[in-house]
């Protein structure tokens, strides 16, 4: 009996305990939150190639914005985190013939795809961006490494800021190589490994 008292006192400091983490660096700052404000669930978006090709896509999902959390740092507990994210599904009208997500007008809509998340730990904080498109993938905590301010997309959008990202990802076959995200309105544009300058119909 005092075998099963101690072994229920060890389990209980190895799940949990106070670790001294600041909820507040767990939140999502307003300039992060930013990066969501143009996805809102049902929308379709639409982007035109420059030599023919057009990708359509559905807000599927934006994952709610946590403001609470129940934080054990125990030996067994995870670390602390929060994540906010976006996920889209391929239109089956796409045009898009060099893509593994190539979909005919009889298919179905494709499952949905984790487009964007920010995911957050805390002492330090330290907050991580990930963005998902078919096969394209970037993921740094260095993301403003890639900013850009005061230049054009290609050569007909001009804006004040935007994040030129490039493919993280080894090992896959490149279809996308770059997109260009601006905080407040999303994925303005992406370029195929084919030339192709895709970009979002307003």
């Amino acid at each position: 009996m005092r075998y099963v008292f101690f072994l229920s006192i060890i389990m209980i400091l190895l799940v949990s305990c106070d670790c001294g983490i600041d909820e507040s660096e767990l939140l999502l700052t307003s300039s992060e939150l930013s990066f969501f404000d143009s996805y809102i669930e049902g929308d379709t978006i639409i982007y035109l190639g420059d030599m023919g090709s057009s990708d359509t896509l559905i807000v599927d999902t934006v994952t709610p914005t946590v403001e609470e959390f129940d934080i054990n740092c125990g030996f067994l507990s995870s670390e602390p985190r929060n994540e906010k994210s976006i996920f889209i599904r391929h239109l089956p009208r796409n045009i898009y013939p060099f893509t593994p997500l190539e979909t005919s007008e009889s298919a179905t809509i494709k499952s949905p795809q984790w487009l964007f998340s920010f995911q957050v730990v805390a002492n330090p904080r330290d907050v991580n961006m990930v963005i998902n498109f078919k096969n394209f993938s970037f993921a740094s905590n260095q993301f403003e490494d890639y900013r850009t301010v005061k230049d054009t997309v290609f050569t007909d959008i001009e804006v004040d800021e935007f994040y030129k990202l490039p493919h993280t990802e080894n090992g896959l076959d490149e279809i996308v190589e770059c997109v260009y995200w601006i905080p407040t309105e999303g994925m303005l544009a992406y370029t195929a490994t084919t030339g192709e300058h895709f970009s979002r119909i307003d």
